[in-house]
């Protein structure tokens, strides 16, 4: 039995973890939620009949969970997630998991030392468009994976690309397998370019080595074009393979054939996914492979701090 309790409900993200509250599955059970302001967590009340607490630590002790997800705003996270694994607890978190490198390197030694889970909760995996991609890639219809872009529309705000940054980020390691590379993070004036007469700013370029050779990934924000939110693109050396986040709307061009669109279906409520494949799933111990887009998104706000030098990283 899986005693499950909920760190933080006042940030959106808490909805990635709520399915283990509203609804009781085998094997899981809700023991407890907290959240320091205290109008959120009268709201979450309302709505949920479990035990409330101000604190996290209080939680901790009180209902003796054994696992946590943890849905804090960024910055609050790591001291939250130490305590738990201090605590004997399995750990979920909404990424990026910390803000700072010190964080980091606290983290990956806390869950060292704990030999408690660690996992990060990136849902863009379970999205049809995205199973449809890594079918074709396993299938060597793309070739090799040189590329994946994140293409943001100019309507998006600043917190919903740094969400996309980090889950299409996950993609990239998991379709490419790279291992070690680099981060940059330009100005806007040496990130920017023209493409097909649309002004493109670069707002990230991370360039990775893996056995199978190089890939880059990079996050761009387009100027003047009427696009979808986020359209992702998968460069191989055989293929391209091109989706709609919001629609899953798929297109494919394999050695100059451009197939028909693929309405593969809107992105489903991540929560049940995240109950199955995060809660109830065993997993090994915290590997650098579950901290690696965290690890980069810091990088790439050092980069940008120093005006955009490239700093490098290895797994």
């Amino acid at each position: 039995m899986i005693n499950f309790a909920l760190v933080g409900v006042a940030d959106d993200r808490h909805r990635l973890f709520v399915h283990p509250v509203e609804r009781r599955r085998a094997g899981v059970r809700a023991v407890g939620f907290s959240e320091p302001d205290e109008r959120a967590r009268a709201d979450f009340s309302v709505l949920h009949t479990i035990p409330a607490f101000a604190d996290h630590r209080e939680l901790l002790a009180t209902a003796e969970p054994t696992m946590v997800a943890v849905a804090a705003p960024a910055g609050d996270t790591t001291r939250v997630i130490i305590d738990a694994l201090a605590a004997g607890v399995d750990v979920i978190v909404a990424p990026p998991v910390t803000v700072s490198a010190a964080g980091l390197d606290s983290l990956v030694d806390a869950a060292a030392d704990s030999g408690r889970r660690l996992a990060v909760a990136h849902t863009y995996r379970n999205q049809a468009a995205v199973r449809l991609a890594r079918e074709m890639i396993d299938q060597g219809r793309l070739g090799r994976v040189r590329q994946v872009i994140l293409d943001a529309g100019e309507s998006v705000s600043e917190r919903e690309l740094a969400a996309a940054t980090l889950e299409a980020l996950d993609l990239f390691r998991w379709f490419t397998g790279v291992t070690a590379g680099s981060v940059t993070s330009p100005d806007e004036a040496s990130g920017l370019r023209q493409t097909e007469d649309v002004d493109e700013q670069v707002i990230m370029r991370v360039d990775g080595r893996a056995t199978a050779g190089p890939a880059r990934y990079e996050v761009v924000r387009s100027r003047g074009l009427d696009l979808t939110p986020f359209l992702i693109q998968v460069t191989g050396d055989r293929g391209t393979a091109t989706w709609e986040v919001d629609t899953g709307n798929f297109r494919s061009v394999l050695r100059d054939r451009t197939s028909p669109l693929i309405p593969t279906g809107l992105p489903d409520d991540p929560s049940p996914w995240v109950l199955t494949d995060l809660v109830r799933r065993p997993r090994p111990t915290t590997t650098a492979e579950e901290l690696w887009t965290t690890r980069i998104a810091v990088l790439a706000g050092e980069s940008a701090r120093q005006g955009g030098s490239t700093l490098d990283w290895r797994l």
